[in-house]
């Protein structure tokens, strides 16, 4: 049943299943990236705590708020945001 429902929000996110079975592990992969319209390495680091230009207007705010915003929601909440801009495009 589980496998059933990451399917289906794969499907909603418009990425294959394994690209958010990655995320979901922590990892950008292309077609994360691509969703977002900015580079893996880019979405990797903000991943692991760090920001960038290309995050930040996938985000639609400037660099130093959405810093202060991956901060405030650590590791998982980062995952969740992209989950939900991939969601929302």
């Amino acid at each position: 049943m589980v496998e059933m429902s990451l399917t289906t929000i794969a499907d909603a996110m418009g990425v294959p299943l394994h690209a958010l079975e990655e995320l979901l592990d922590g990892h950008s992969t292309e077609a994360i990236a691509s969703r977002l319209r900015t580079g893996s390495q880019l979405v990797q680091e903000f991943i692991d705590g760090r920001t960038s230009t290309g995050v930040a207007a996938a985000i639609g705010a400037p660099p130093a708020f959405v810093q202060d915003l991956r901060e405030r929601l650590g590791h998982d909440g980062a995952i969740g945001l992209l989950v939900g801009l991939c969601l929302s495009r």
